[in-house]
Parts: C-alpha cells; structure tokens; sequence
C-alpha cells in the first residue's frame, strides 16, 4: 500500500510540474519557449541532489551556519538588485553543462522522508547559451532561480522568503538570498 501511495505521489507531482510548465509555455517569449522546449527536462523525483544541495546551501550561508572561502553572498529586499546581481554572476560561470531550477519549490513530507519538490520540472544539459534567456527567466522565477553545474562546484543561486531587512525596507516584504561561488578557481 506504500508503494501505491508514493507512486501516486509521484504521478501526481510530475503531472502539476506538466502543467505548470505548459503553463509558462503559453506566456513565455518565442525564444524563452524554445530555449525551455530544447533541453531535457527532470521531473520529480529526478530532481538532482547537487541542486538541492545547492539551495540547501544558500541557505545555511546566509544563516551563518556554513562558511566558505571564495564565495559571494548578497542579501537585498529589492528584487531588481537581485536580479542584477545574479545576471552579473551568471556570466561569471566557466563553460559547461548546468542544471537550471527557476520558480518556487516546496518541502514535503512523505511517509517519514523530506522531499524538495520544484513547482516545475528542472532543465539539464543548460550551457551558457541560456544566459542571453536568464533575464527573462528571472523575471518569470518569482525570487527562486539557481544554475548548477552538474558536480555542484559552480553555481549561482537566488531564493527568497517573506521577511522584513531593517537596513533595506520594502513594502513587498520579501528577502532575496544569493550566493554565488566558482571551486573550480
């Protein structure tokens, strides 16, 4: 019966990411859409672990769990800063193959296990050609964007939370996190 429930789970999850993703097909540019449509798509429960590990990341960066050498931290209520300064970061990034997450995700429970669930599929194979994309992607990921390489040494990763920077005050009350780091030198 476990096994039922958690195929169901899945079904159910990849199908919402479908959907969602036909979703931003309908409203994306011509060349936003086949950029999307021209790399293979992760659908849950694919999601790659060097992806959450670098959200998961981020986040301890910012809360000062986790330090590092190297890498580069932004905390700004403006989402215009944000999106600047992951553009800028984004052109930093060595030649490769990346993985690339936009939109919001979710943590779930199932069955004893926590899952990160993306609200969209994640694309892989993405190279620095969908760079010249990433100003519109940002503008469409809701505060939540990362690129990954696929062994999680090279990224750069935005997500946000409903929060108040006394320094930088915003009538949106969202906080973006970004970090930015490169271990290949």
């Amino acid at each position: 019966m476990r096994m039922q429930k958690r195929i169901l789970f899945d079904l159910a999850t990849k199908n919402s990411q479908r959907l969602a993703l036909e979703q931003l097909y309908a409203g994306a540019s011509e060349g936003l859409k086949s950029v999307l449509m021209s790399h293979a798509k992760l659908f849950h429960p694919k999601t790659p672990e060097q992806l959450k590990r670098a959200v998961a990341r981020c986040a301890r960066l910012h809360s000062g769990t986790e330090a590092g050498e190297g890498i580069e931290l932004l905390q700004t209520s403006y989402e215009n800063n944000a999106i600047s300064w992951f553009l800028e970061r984004a052109k930093e990034l060595p030649l490769g193959d990346y993985f690339l997450w936009f939109r919001k995700a979710s943590g779930i429970t199932f069955e004893d296990k926590n899952e990160w669930v993306p609200e969209l599929p994640v694309l892989a194979g993405v190279n620095m050609a969908v760079v010249g994309q990433l100003k519109e992607i940002a503008s469409l990921s809701k505060g939540h964007l990362a690129v990954v390489s696929n062994d999680g040494r090279v990224a750069v990763v935005m997500d946000s939370y409903s929060g108040f920077l006394q320094a930088e005050p915003s009538p949106e009350e969202i906080v973006y996190e970004l970090a930015f780091w490169n271990s290949l030198g």
